[in-house]
């Protein structure tokens, strides 16, 4: 069954933990539980810390929220402390500074930068505290060197008028984060455990909380995964193109990303997914079909030769290995090595891993789900022809089709089209689903089967949203083969 991409209906089934329920008396409850007032939140709310007054009309966003102490002094390279009290009402009104990190398109230059960047923010529609509603937390990518919770794209509003509280955090980045071990992730894991104690307050429910992150946010979701510190944090996880790459302790890349440490990652992760050693959480993860596009770093390959010292260099191959490589994705002359560069680095980075994971969940969770992204919108179109690049998805699940990365300019006139508009909602409201219950389907979408190893099912998004099975079989046999050796 296939269905072409149009408007989402009102009302959809889906399947809760303990019971049939139609997911149609949840979402009418959640909308008249969001817009009986026109003012959400209005007073004051009590956190750990103190008193938060936000912002907002039908929505309330809380900005810089403090999850943890300043990492500033003594406590500068030291895992995360709780965070300090304040007296009155703390206006959060303001996004906190974003972490240190490199100038960058993910880096507005007219934030402020600093050491003291360890805050969150969250959008609710909740009126009241009473409101139990299924909590969002979105872990930021940028290569775990760049990036912040508080860029446009990631704004939560939309999420929030679909009944969810909407978090974005803020974690250590590049050599601070990462030089004196995991304190990124330690971060994360600070502040999920600040949802966990406070986010009733908002109108959100604890049990009901789910990770989700895109490039290092997705890598995180999936590394939290095999932690066992983030045991019991979340319900469940959304990981888009994200990798399982953590470095042994004392390697040349350790000071830019997580490391092996036997502690917050207690072991090689893609060996923890296929020993069962992970968090037993219900798992959406997947891919964009041209990751790679943008992420070759300047490499230059155009001819069969390059694309043979292309592979030898980033997958450490044999010449002999890479040729198998070249044959198993198609590449039979110089006009082909382009393309195929990027289809390795994309797969060998994002879709092998993806599908390392989901394998290892779907054996003790059979709330797993595989997705594949493949709409080429104008900008995937006109930028560098680089279809459905990576990265290209998060405006579409966060609703935010009018906003684009810090870097990319405004969206111009034919980026995005009704196609577009009707697939966002789709994913939107896929997204939520799974987060409210534990399953994506709806009656917008054709049956999204959960993964098995046997008929590796996967829900494709694109043009038109269509079940399909064996994603990308062949290549990624051929990596399997050369990553096992």
């Amino acid at each position: 069954m296939t269905c072409a991409v149009t408007a989402a209906p009102e009302t959809h089934r889906a399947i809760h933990q303990h019971a049939r329920i139609p997911l149609r008396t949840i979402l009418l409850s959640t909308m008249l539980l969001v817009s009986s007032s026109a003012l959400a939140l209005t007073g004051p709310v009590r956190t750990e810390s103190g008193l938060l007054a936000g912002v907002g009309t039908d929505v309330t966003v809380f900005k810089g929220i403090p999850y943890a102490a300043p990492p500033l002094g003594t406590l500068r390279g030291q895992p995360p402390r709780p965070p300090l009290r304040w007296k009155g009402v703390r206006q959060a009104d303001t996004f906190g500074p974003i972490c240190v990190q490199d100038q960058s398109l993910l880096r507005d230059p007219n934030s402020p930068m600093s050491e003291d960047c360890l805050s969150l923010n969250i959008w609710t529609a909740a009126k009241d505290g009473g409101a139990s509603l299924p909590v969002m937390v979105w872990i930021p990518g940028g290569g775990f060197r760049r990036g912040s919770g508080s860029q446009p794209q990631y704004d939560g509003a939309n999420f929030a008028r679909h009944g969810v509280v909407l978090v974005t955090i803020n974690y250590r980045l590049g050599e601070i984060g990462f030089r004196e071990g995991n304190l990124g992730l330690l971060d994360q894991i600070a502040a999920l455990k600040w949802v966990e104690r406070n986010i009733r307050a908002f109108g959100g429910d604890p049990t009901r909380t789910t990770i989700f992150g895109e490039s290092a946010g997705g890598s995180s979701v999936l590394l939290l995964n095999v932690s066992p510190l983030a045991k019991g944090l979340y319900r469940r996880a959304i990981s888009e193109s994200g990798g399982l790459g953590a470095q042994p302790r004392g390697g040349e890349r350790q000071r830019y990303g997580p490391v092996i440490d036997g502690r917050v990652i207690p072991e090689d992760p893609v060996e923890a997914y296929r020993q069962g050693h992970i968090n037993n959480v219900e798992l959406i993860a997947g891919t964009n079909a041209d990751e790679g596009t943008l992420l070759s770093g300047g490499a230059k390959v155009e001819t069969l030769a390059q694309l043979r010292g292309f592979i030898v260099a980033r997958l450490t191959a044999t010449p002999a290995e890479a040729d198998r490589i070249m044959e198993a994705y198609g590449a039979r002359g110089d006009a082909d090595a382009a393309t195929a560069a990027s289809k390795v680095l994309g797969d060998v980075m994002f879709a092998w891993p993806t599908r390392e994971a989901v394998r290892g969940m779907s054996r003790l969770n059979r709330h797993t789900y595989l997705y594949q992204f493949t709409r080429i919108n104008g900008a995937g179109k006109t930028k560098m022809k680089a279809g459905a690049f990576h990265g290209s998805e998060i405006p579409y699940v966060f609703g935010n089709l009018s906003v684009v990365p810090i870097g990319f300019g405004p969206v111009k006139p034919g980026t995005y089209d009704e196609t577009d508009e009707n697939l966002s909602r789709a994913m939107q409201d896929a997204w939520v689903r799974f987060a409210a219950t534990g399953d994506p389907n709806g009656p917008d979408l054709p049956r999204w089967q959960p993964y098995t190893a046997s008929d590796a099912t996967y829900l494709e998004f694109g043009d038109r949203i269509q079940p399909k099975s064996g994603l990308r079989s062949k290549e990624l046999a051929a990596v399997d083969a050369l990553k096992r050796r």
